[in-house]
């Protein structure tokens, strides 16, 4: 890729990062949004929504490594150890939760596991000094291939997905499990 094409690119996530991190703070802490989320997707729509965050995010990371050939670091490895499963993960509990109501927890756990490790690789890469030493090895993971708007990184558009995972998993156990409702007038048309 050409390097304007890959600053392309990095915008382009970014701000579908940043779109993602608004979503999940609106389902995680505006309890209003939070409701009518729930009354208008059923749980499976929101499990399968999350399956295709996960997706969006292995592509997006895919992409870095294949198409760009950023080499990832042991911490985005990591992540990434987290992220893959992930789509297959929310896509069988889309399908399961018909048959159980506690299906939400595997995709809101493996996500928070994931979200953890986004945080502490995002807090080595902004703290100089802070380390684990697990990057000391290859790629040293305070290195930033992407650093979008002063603070948008790789880690931090991880976290991002991850938590809008977490959010819909959350919402999703909450919900009807009803297929979204449809006004008269769309019935009709």
């Amino acid at each position: 890729m050409s390097v304007s094409a890959v600053r392309a690119y990095n915008a382009f996530v970014s701000v579908l990062a940043l779109a993602a991190l608004a979503m999940a703070v609106a389902l995680l802490f505006v309890p209003s949004v939070r409701v009518r989320v729930r009354n208008t997707f059923s749980s499976t729509e929101l499990l399968s929504g999350a399956a295709v965050v996960a997706a969006v995010a292995t592509a997006g990371s895919l992409t870095y490594s294949e198409v760009v050939g950023f080499v990832p670091c042991f911490l985005c490895w990591v992540q990434r150890g987290f992220m893959y499963p992930l789509v297959i993960i929310a896509a069988w509990a889309g399908r399961a939760s018909r048959r159980s109501e506690r299906v939400w927890l595997a995709p809101f756990v493996v996500a928070a596991g994931g979200f953890m490790v986004s945080v502490w690789h995002y807090l080595e890469q902004t703290i100089p000094g802070l380390s684990i030493g697990a990057c000391e090895v290859g790629v040293p993971c305070g290195a930033k291939y992407v650093n979008q708007f002063g603070f948008v990184s790789i880690p931090f558009m991880a976290g991002c997905g991850f938590l809008l995972i977490m959010g819909l998993a959350l919402t999703a156990r909450r919900s009807t499990g009803q297929p979204a409702r449809r006004s008269t007038a769309e019935i009709t048309s």
